[in-house]
Parts: structure tokens; C-alpha cells; sequence
């Protein structure tokens, strides 16, 4: 088993190609980046991009980093209790 590999995931790579535009933000610059998802959020990253709310299962990720992103940029008081587990993902 690879290491960090959960039993029952699987494994999903993204490459993301260089942007077709000239960029010179904090978005001009990508890394490709492998992680390992379970087969539910796998399906539910599939259900997202086919909806057609994102062109690609990076675009979720992404957007899904960014929430987690600012959700811990919250003050420290409102870490101070984290959630409860919820299985990986919430409702």
C-alpha cells in the first residue's frame, strides 16, 4: 500500500496545464499535485464537473481548498472547537 494511502481510496492525479493567458497573480504559477481521494468524494468530484458547475476536477478541488482556506483563516476563538467528524465530507 502507498504510503498515505487510505484502504478503500484510490488514487487520482491532476496535471494542470499552463494557463493559455498571460497571469502575473497568485494563480499564474501551477503545481501538479497527486492525492488520494475515497471513492464517495471521487464520485461526488465526477458528479460536480459533470453537472457542468466545473469544467475540470481540479477547478473542484481547488474551490473546495479555497473554502477549507478561509475557513481556517477564521480567529483562533472560532477553531477553538473543531467540527465534529463527518466521514470525509459534509452533507
Amino acid at each position: 500500500m502507498p504510503f498515505g494511502r487510505l484502504p478503500g481510496s484510490i488514487t487520482v492525479s491532476y496535471s494542470v496545464a499552463p494557463l493559455p493567458f498571460r497571469c502575473d497573480g497568485p494563480m499564474s504559477r501551477r503545481i501538479s499535485q497527486s492525492i488520494s481521494l475515497t471513492p464517495e468524494l471521487d464520485r461526488f468530484v465526477q458528479t460536480l464537473v459533470a453537472s457542468g458547475r466545473y469544467q475540470t476536477a481540479s477547478e473542484v478541488v481547488r474551490d473546495g481548498l479555497r473554502l477549507l482556506q478561509e475557513r481556517v483563516a477564521l480567529p483562533p476563538s472560532s477553531l477553538a472547537q473543531p467540527p465534529a467528524p463527518s466521514g470525509g465530507h459534509e452533507p
